[in-house]
């Protein structure tokens, strides 16, 4: 990204069920380039929701209409604003911090950036 650019909002969306013992690990490593979380909670048993809110005050909950991963993801991009959309599972098998660069690399051009381990 060159000086000139301006830096895009960036929205984290993030599916879950029965994940409240994982978001304390993963929403406070959130970069700060990020400025929405949108949580889709598929109906966790547990209080995943309550601990989200705990953790990032500022975090969007939307109740999954649908069922399956994929369809939280597609309700979750629907309720985005940011100019780029972040996709990230709550188990804590992403790094946070990996959205700065994949953010690096959409800003140089790059289509699609995509992380796996």
């Amino acid at each position: 990204m060159d000086a000139t650019q301006k830096m895009p909002t960036v929205s984290v969306v993030i599916p879950t069920m029965n994940e409240a013992k994982n978001l304390p690990h993963v929403l406070p490593r959130l970069p700060d380039i990020v400025t929405e979380v949108v949580l889709v909670d598929g109906g966790s048993k547990d209080n995943t929701v309550e601990v989200a809110r705990e953790v990032r005050p500022d975090i969007r909950i939307i109740r999954q209409t649908g069922k399956g991963k994929g369809n939280a993801l597609t309700e979750g991009f629907e309720a985005t604003t940011g100019d780029i959309i972040v996709a990230m599972d709550a188990d804590n098998s992403n790094d946070p911090q990996e959205i700065l660069l994949f953010v690096d690399a959409l800003m140089n051009d790059a289509d699609f950036a995509k992380g796996s381990h």
